[in-house]
């Protein structure tokens, strides 16, 4: 099934809609969506983020010792 299909089905199962619940909450997911910003990610956006790494960062945990064979 092709998006304009799906999408025409949605707007008929809508349409046909009877609780109000369900259609409070149908408007609250598409206000959601609607102001959803969109935030372009840049390279190096992260840098900085963490102040500290330890230097046994990368060390297996003792903790998982039982886990690993």
């Amino acid at each position: 099934m092709d998006i304009e299909n799906e999408k025409s089905e949605l707007v008929k199962w809508i349409s046909h809609l009877k609780d109000h619940k369900i259609i409070q909450e149908l408007l609250r997911f598409k206000n959601r969506i609607e102001k959803k910003p969109v935030v372009k990610r840049e390279f190096g956006g992260g840098k900085y983020i963490f102040g500290f790494v330890a230097e046994d960062f990368n060390e297996p945990l003792s903790d998982f010792n039982d886990y690993v064979k």
